[in-house]
Formats: C-alpha cells, structure tokens, sequence
C-alpha cells in the first residue's frame, strides 16, 4: 500500500498547502479528540492550510456555532491557516438553502422592492459578523461551484447576481484587512461565460483571488481537457484577459480537487477509482502542473472520504477513512 505520509514529503510543499475537510458541516459530529485525530493526520500529510465551511443558516444556530468554535480552535493551535467557505443560502430569508434570488413564502409577501438585494444585504451581514467572530481567518471564499448549483434559480441574470453579492461583500472585507476568494469555479458546462465575467475590469476590483475546480478523475491533470480545453490553455486565457483587461496580476487558486482511490478489495472497483499507486502518480503530476502554470495554492478534495466503507455510493476520496484511520 502506497504510504500517502511519505508521498507528500517528497512534494514541493510551498504549492501542495491546503486540504478540504468537514468539521464545519452540520452533518459532521465529532469530538474532540477525533478533532484532534483529523488535524493531527492533516499535520502529517504535510499540511498546513485547510479548506472550511461556514455556513450561513447553520451559523446562527448555537449549537453549531459552538462545534465549529471547537474546531477552529484546534486549527489555530495546530497553526493550521483556513480557507473559509462562505457559501449557501438561509431558508429563514430564502426559497431554498442555496437561492440568492427568490425569497421564502414567508416573507415574499413583504413590500421589499428587490428580492435578490435584500438577499445580499442579510447575507453581509453574517459575513461580516464571521469576519469579527474569527480574526485568525484571513481569506474567505465566496459560494462553492456556483455555475453549477442552484444559487440563482429563479433569475436570469447569475453573473449579475454574483457581481452584486462580490461587490457587496468586498467593502466589508477591506475593513477588517480580510481578502475574498471567488467562489471555486467547476470547469464543466458555461465554465467560460464565468471565466469572461470574472476577468472583466469590473469584477477584478471585487475579489483577490480567483478559484477554480478542475476536476478530472480518473485523469491526469496534464492530459486532461475541459470542454476540449487543456488545463494550461485555460490557465493561460484568464491571464490574457486579465492582461488585455488592464488588471493587475492576480493569485489563481485551486480550491478543490481530488480522484477516487482506493486498494481495498472490499470496494467495488470501478474504471473512475484508481489503485493507490495510480494515485500517487496522478498526484505527482498534479504538483508538476501546479508549479509549471504557476498556480500559487491548491487544496485537495479531502482529508476524509464521504462515506463510509461499506456504503453502496461509497466514493474514496480521502486520505482517510470516516474511521479517521490514514489510508
């Protein structure tokens, strides 16, 4: 069995930084010292920043607010950075846990003038109240994939909604010294009218990093393609355009990326599943390519696989099992 631990140890760690974990899910409940377990196998992977959700309509409530203060304690122990998500909806103010456009049936008979801005306007305000609760956060990316979920059903002007909420939530940032991160873009479907939109002059003054997901399991990221579009064509464009833009050189981020991997004989091997010599080598090429195209932070999809083993739609993901066992 391929040793993960000493894998990474061979990396070059100034781009191999971040991991994505889950302790800030309301799903997710651990104590504390599986906490500590978690961060202790992040540690050994030789990681030192993690990826973490906070997460608007479980935010307010107190139970919650007090496991991910547990958690983000631990992290700042350990000297483990986060990236924190900021993402989804509030079903307390919107139709569904993602909508940013349509109000719920509760308060859609009140006299607000625009549903989407009054949205925007109560999502500020707990993003800003996150940025004063956690100071040792300094990045915050904001919403996870929206080209994809449900964030602006309802409306037919996604980019325009996006554009609003970046502008809204920038300010706030500036304030406390905190920097955004654009939501990570999943490289599927109208990946490119979101690449356009997100390096136009107008919405560079909003954000300071932009984030993508290239997902491409079982391939190698060196070789695959994206809508028939190589990874470093991609990467290339977005500079380009920011160039022919007139906008200053910003960071690209990956903030999420990961392959199914697995060796144990219990899973049901499937041609997306790779053995874990297969994933080392995927990964080898992956910190090629991060270096080679000058990406200056990725965080892999996850510490922790999904599901358990013995689920039927069990997706290995991880560097280890639910059991906090390292694979």
């Amino acid at each position: 069995m391929i040793n993960l631990f000493t894998l990474f140890l061979f990396f070059d760690i100034s781009y191999a930084k971040g991991i994505v974990h889950h302790l800030g899910n309301n799903f997710v409940n651990k104590n504390i010292h599986q906490i500590k377990n978690d961060i202790q196998n992040l540690k050994k992977l030789n990681f030192n920043e993690v990826r973490e959700g906070i997460y608007w309509q479980s935010y307010q409530d107190k139970k919650y607010s007090k496991k991910i203060n547990k958690s983000f304690d631990v992290y700042k122990q350990s000297n483990i950075n986060i990236l924190a998500l900021i993402a989804y909806s509030n079903t307390k103010y919107a139709k569904n846990k993602f909508n940013f456009v349509k109000l719920s049936k509760n308060l859609s008979q009140m006299p607000i003038e625009n549903e989407s801005n009054y949205l925007i306007y109560k999502f500020s305000k707990y993003f800003e109240k996150a940025i004063i609760q956690y100071p040792f956060i300094k990045y915050f990316e904001i919403l996870n994939e929206m080209n994809i979920l449900k964030y602006f059903e309802g409306g037919n002007k996604p980019t325009e909604t996006y554009f609003k909420i970046l502008q809204t939530l920038y300010p706030i940032a500036k304030k406390y010294n905190r920097k955004i991160v654009t939501g990570g873009l999943l490289l599927e479907g109208n990946y490119q009218n979101w690449l356009d939109f997100l390096t136009k002059k107008e919405t560079s003054k909003y954000y300071d990093v932009l984030s993508i997901h290239p997902y491409c399991y079982p391939n190698k990221l060196s070789v695959a393609t994206f809508n028939s579009v190589k990874f470093k064509t991609i990467i290339d464009n977005i500079r380009l355009s920011w160039k022919s833009n007139k906008i200053e050189k910003k960071a690209i981020w990956i903030s999420e990326i990961g392959w199914l991997h697995s060796n144990d004989e219990r899973v049901n091997i499937k041609s997306s599943v790779l053995s874990e010599k297969q994933f080392k080598e995927v990964l080898k090429d992956l910190n090629d390519v991060v270096i080679d195209n000058k990406i200056e932070k990725y965080f892999m999809y996850s510490l922790e696989d999904d599901t358990y083993l013995n689920t039927v739609d069990y997706k290995p993901f991880g560097f280890q099992l639910k059991s906090g066992v390292l694979k």
